[in-house]
């Protein structure tokens, strides 16, 4: 209780008890301060839904004893149903200060209030007073203000909307004088005020018996004005339930509100009647084809044509589908934000109102969630409201299309203001799957007569849409518009609009690839880069081919499995590199990172990539884009080859419009660049998602091959034991460190005392069967093994050496497959005949670290070389000439050591003469 209550209650009791009355202001046995049972009621002059009624409401307070209010009222709340509203512009409006000087003008009234009222000092009788209310100047912040004096009662009634119980009208008093304290109030506000409030004698429209007294009281309404015949009050359009009004007090000695009085309306009819003739209209910021683009919508919908007709049904729901072809733009995740729930502060809906509400609080959004504005109009406020288009948080992580169809992921938050008044309305869009159509939604808007509903999606280089590709037909957006007075929508459309900036398909992507060092033999990051227009279509798929001799060492790093890498689930031993990805048209492009894993087999390729990039677009989580490709490995070149699936075009229903796709293949001693210096290319074959197919090439060229070592060892190893059927046995063995240019070419030239075996050339492969499959050669022409080691792989490469005979055209060649870990190389090898030597060559070695090159002919009835002496009695000299990958060339007579002999001539072997 305040000090000033206090006061003015023992004021009071000392009254009281002076002149012999008992009047406690709070009785120990008895009801205390607030509103008489049954007292408290809210009527209507008319139920239909959408009439202009008069509303009255009465009330009394508690009084102990008769005529004495049990405390002083200090406020009221009268909160009427939502969709009860008002049009303060109905009349003229005056001021507080006129009404309380009598000086409003007649035509600025609308209604009567009858006020009993206790007079002090003794409190035993009521006086009662009937006196006009006008509309007045309402606050900055309230929508509306009514005031009315009785002389001794000077009160102003602030009107507001409360957002807990839908946006219901609410009326409120605060600090009512307590000069003479009110014991009963019967107010009416009429529907119509131009039906009452004219000049001219006054009539009397509604009497009853006051029983105090004992006589008739009436209520004094003037005659209609002259004023245009504007409605006041609206009923309520919806006529699903009954509908309630509330009433809370409050008083001087207790200033905490008393609980609500409930008072039960008539629930509305004939809903089935009122108008509903909606429109939409739509207008985009840009109308350039595939640009990211704002949107306005806007719904109107027509006040009905007749004032004195029943109002038109209002908007519950909207379902607002644009044109086809527009869709998501990624673009729009660059520095966006969410704005959360507890930062929106949505008031939540109760099911009675709360007594004395604090004013909606304005959402507290971070300003990056912000897509755009809106603009309210309706006939209950003065002004129309204006606010915010927000991003909420998104209920799903990550996204799916489900997620997107259903409304989980694009969620609207809008908040509009104006009057003193905050609204609050909840949204979303939904991306349909299978169609991509972009569907805004808001699911319930405030049951109140609104005009007009704008949304205005933001443009610009990050706006939340993009147009559509094609300019072939033009473009209109339609909507499904729901009432409140029935569950079936109307269908709308907007005006068409024609797209513009549109051309023939194009696909002319750029490329760009090499590594960093671009030095002969150095261990350096790769760098692969596809880019395109926004007019480009978007990629489908690439297929990058490197030079030869520009490697992965795929042993130094554990392959990913296949069924992981589909998952996008490789461990960090694989990883080789990073990805970067921009995505969304516009200047400024979704800048997205991930990384790339070597995987096991792909597609029938022995090795792949997967480069796998999380797809966060601002606060929304669309999982993650996951290219898969395959590493090929040329069988003569040992050149890689790397090609994509498909890329992904979508995720959760967002086109990606992967406008850039780098890869960065930078793990330390991963990739090395050639030995060869000779001027090379990186190609690419690249095709759109929609067919269209087109090739490029960057030039490559390294440099520093002349400063490469080159020091190879070559040595040889012949048994001793030898026969006319089985020929010679012959071991051939080349290694190479690492650090050194490759070996490029390698020619040997047997001594005359192992001559090819020409008997064996009848056992030949044909060159036709080997291309086909060289494991269909007869087993003749198999005349021994190679093996290879090389960082490359983990595995020694291992397999069969063929005789081919390419017929009378040229002597048979000498070639070895060899394979490991799914790689197969062939080693073509030459051979010819000159004065009874035999030579063999390798003239094209791939540019690849070879350790050890073995080449094993063992002897058997088709070996590759015959004895024509004893080995171990002579000496056996192989002049050899090896050329680098850099064209350095070492030149020299390896002497062939010979395995089995005894060891007097191994001796004599080791000197070099005969026996």
């Amino acid at each position: 209780m305040t000090v000033r209550g206090r006061w003015r209650g023992a004021l009071a009791g000392l009254v009281c008890a002076l002149a012999g009355f008992s009047c406690a202001q709070t009785p120990a046995f008895g009801v205390g301060f607030g509103i008489e049972p049954g007292s408290f009621a809210t009527t209507l002059s008319g139920s239909r839904a959408g009439e202009h009624a008069d509303l009255t409401t009465t009330f009394t307070l508690n009084q102990e004893p008769a005529n004495h209010p049990i405390g002083y009222l200090k406020g009221l709340q009268l909160n009427l149903p939502a969709g009860f509203t008002g049009d303060p512009s109905a009349t003229p409006r005056c001021s507080m200060g006129d009404v309380v000087k009598d000086l409003c003008p007649e035509n600025a009234a609308v209604g009567v209030a009858k006020i009993g009222t206790s007079a002090p000092p003794l409190l035993t009788k009521v006086n009662h007073s009937t006196v006009l209310i006008y509309n007045i100047a309402p606050y900055a912040n309230e929508p509306a203000a009514f005031g009315f004096d009785s002389g001794s009662l000077a009160v102003r009634l602030d009107a507001g909307l409360s957002a807990s119980d839908q946006y219901g009208l609410s009326l409120r008093a605060t600090d009512v004088s307590d000069a003479e304290p009110l014991v009963s109030a019967d107010i009416t506000l009429w529907g119509f005020p131009a039906e009452h409030n004219g000049p001219g004698p006054l009539e009397t429209t509604q009497c009853r018996i006051n029983e105090e007294i004992g006589e008739e009281e009436c209520a004094t309404y003037g005659e209609p004005g002259s004023e245009p015949k504007l409605p006041l009050l609206t009923n309520p359009v919806s006529c699903s339930q009954s509908i309630s009004s509330f009433l809370a007090v409050d008083s001087w000695q207790e200033p905490d509100p008393f609980p609500l009085e409930a008072g039960t309306l008539s629930a509305t009819t004939e809903c089935g009647g009122l108008s509903f003739e909606p429109s939409v209209s739509l207008s985009p910021t840009s109308a350039v084809a595939r640009e990211p683009t704002g949107y306005a919508v806007t719904v109107k919908l027509p006040a009905a044509h007749e004032p004195a007709a029943r109002a038109g049904a209002d908007l519950e729901s909207a379902e607002f589908r644009l044109p086809s072809g527009t869709v998501v733009s990624p673009s729009a995740g660059k520095g966006l934000k969410a704005c959360s729930e507890s930062q929106f502060k949505m008031e939540a809906a109760t099911a009675l109102p709360v007594p004395f509400p604090a004013p909606v609080s304005s959402a507290e959004c971070p300003p990056a969630s912000q897509i755009g504005t809106v603009e309210i109009k309706t006939q209950v406020l003065g002004e129309p409201m204006t606010g915010q288009l927000y991003l909420g948080g998104p209920e799903c992580s990550p996204c799916t299309s489900r997620d997107a169809q259903e409304g989980r992921m694009l969620r609207l938050l809008v908040q509009a203001a104006g009057s003193g008044v905050v609204v609050k309305l909840k949204g979303h869009l939904s991306v349909q799957e299978g169609s991509g159509l972009i569907v805004a939604v808001i699911a319930r808007s405030p049951e109140l007569p609104v005009e007009e509903l704008k949304l205005i999606f933001d443009g610009g280089s990050t706006a939340l849409l993009a147009n559509p590709s094609e300019c072939a037909d033009p473009l209109r957006g339609s909507g499904s518009l729901t009432p409140y007075n029935t569950e079936t929508p109307t269908e709308v459309s907007s005006a068409p609009f024609q797209l513009t900036g549109c051309s023939g398909p194009q696909f002319a992507p750029a490329f760009n690839a090499g590594t960093v060092a671009n030095q002969a033999g150095v261990p350096s990051p790769a760098v692969v880069t596809i880019t395109r227009s926004d007019q480009d279509q978007s990629l489908g798929r690439f297929t990058v081919r490197m030079p030869p001799g520009l490697l992965g060492l795929l042993s130094k790093v554990p392959a990913c499995p296949s069924a992981a890498a589909q998952q996008g689930a490789c461990g960090a031993q694989s990883e080789i590199g990073s990805v970067s990805i921009a995505a969304g048209p516009g200047e400024r492009p979704l800048n997205l990172s991930g990384k790339v894993f070597l995987t096991g087999p792909y597609a029938g390729a022995p090795f792949g990539l997967s480069i796998v990039t999380p797809a966060q677009a601002g606060p929304i989580d669309l999982g993650t884009i996951n290219i898969q490709a395959g590493i090929y490995v040329d069988s003569t070149t040992a050149a890689l080859t790397i090609a994509s699936g498909e890329v992904p075009q979508s995720l959760a229903g967002i086109p990606l419009q992967i406008r850039s796709l780098s890869l960065d293949i930078d793990r330390q001693g991963f990739i090395v660049d050639p030995t060869d210096c000779r001027p090379q290319a990186i190609s690419a074959d690249l095709a759109s998602a929609q067919g269209t197919a087109t090739s490029a090439s960057q030039h490559y060229q390294v440099a520093g091959c002349a400063k490469l070592p080159f020091k190879p060892q070559l040595t040889a190893l012949a048994g001793a034991k030898t026969t006319r059927l089985g020929g010679a046995s012959v071991h051939l063995k080349l290694a190479s460190g690492a650090g050194q240019a490759n070996v490029s070419k390698v020619k040997i030239d047997l001594p005359k005392a192992l001559p090819s075996r020409l008997t064996t050339l009848q056992g030949a492969c044909r060159e036709a069967v080997f291309k086909t499959n060289p494991a269909n050669c007869p087993a003749s022409s198999v005349l021994g093994t190679g093996a290879i080691t090389t960082p490359f792989l983990r595995a020694v490469m291992t397999g069969p050496v063929y005789m081919v005979s390419h017929g009378s055209r040229a002597f048979p060649d000498l070639d070895a497959v060899v394979a490991a870990e799914g790689v197969t190389l062939t080693l073509v090898g030459t051979t010819a005949f000159t004065n009874g030597i035999s030579s063999e060559a390798f003239r094209t070695l791939p540019d690849a670290p070879i350790s050890t090159l073995d080449l094993m002919f063992p002897a058997s009835s088709h070996s590759a070389f015959a004895a024509n002496a004893n080995l171990c009695k002579r000496a056996l000299p192989m002049p050899t000439e090896l050329t680098g990958q850099n064209g350095a060339v070492v030149k020299q007579t390896v002497k062939i050591a010979v395995s089995g002999c005894p060891v007097q001539h191994a001796r004599l072997q080791r000197k070099g003469a005969k026996p």
